[in-house]
């Protein structure tokens, strides 16, 4: 980060199984690389109150093998393990876009800050279909490129920063934030329950190392520590999450652990 701008790569594996009943999988796994960058610029400021705008661009890449059959044939294939011949056999998509992200901030003091972000302000992205990952490496593929643009999200929230006793050295810092995320759902033809659009949560840092976080998101309960070492970022989360349009109709839970280096 240097004068208002700053740049990041992000790469991801996902590997994911979803069963919608007894006898049918659906599972895909992948990379993805996300490259980005931002600018931020101070409009107006005064003693207690200032306001900021801010884009970012990305880019991603993402390729995936997608394979459904029933149960016991997917089962099969795992048991009978061997990545050059299910990379030869999965069917393979991929996908490449880009896009604009837009944001303005408001902060009162050290104690206050509101923000609306819009992502996806325009994104395109092209996927293209193979018979296998293989084809892909051959650049076989076996249909058209596919044209479409994500949905904007636009998300307003509030965080609130406890002032504490400067003689506090334990707790030094405490905040609380709430948000409500994609505003423009009712744009879509089929969206969920708008409840589940609202998040609240709190964050406490001990020591300026530790940090215990909790909170609720999609209607459902989520916690988190984290430990900062100066160099690195260590952060362990686990949240649930609605696949479902109606709180508690399809709860996923999920673990992550995350590690961060900044430089």
């Amino acid at each position: 980060m240097d004068k208002n701008f700053g740049f990041g790569i992000f790469n991801r594996t996902v590997v994911v199984g979803n069963v919608p009943s007894l006898n049918w999988v659906t599972a895909y796994a992948g990379e993805e690389l996300l490259l980005v960058g931002g600018y931020g610029l101070k409009v107006f400021e005064t003693d207690f109150h200032s306001l900021s705008v801010g884009l970012q661009l990305k880019g991603f890449f993402q390729l995936f093998l997608i394979e459904s059959g029933t149960s016991l044939n997917i089962l099969n294939k795992f048991i009978d393990f061997d990545f050059g011949s299910m990379f030869d056999s999965i069917p393979a998509v991929f996908s490449t876009g880009f896009g604009l992200d837009l944001g303005i901030q408001y902060r009162l003091s050290n104690w206050f800050d509101a923000a609306i972000v819009c992502r996806d302000v325009y994104t395109p992205v092209f996927s293209t279909r193979y018979a296998s990952g293989q084809e892909f490496l051959d650049g076989n593929r076996n249909s058209d490129t596919i044209y479409d643009t994500l949905s904007p999200d636009l998300t307003v929230g509030v965080v609130f920063t406890l002032p504490l006793p400067t003689y506090w050295t334990t707790i030094t810092k405490w905040t609380f934030m709430l948000d409500y995320r994609d505003i423009l759902f009712f744009l879509e033809p089929l969206y969920k329950n708008p409840i589940l659009n609202l998040a609240a949560g709190t964050e406490l840092i001990l020591l300026d190392v530790i940090s215990l976080r909790c909170g609720i998101s999609d209607m459902y309960f989520a916690a988190g520590v984290g430990l900062n070492f100066s160099i690195f970022k260590l952060d362990l989360a686990m949240y649930g999450k609605e696949l479902g349009i109606d709180p508690g109709t399809r709860p996923l839970l999920n673990i992550l652990l995350s590690l961060s280096f900044e430089y």
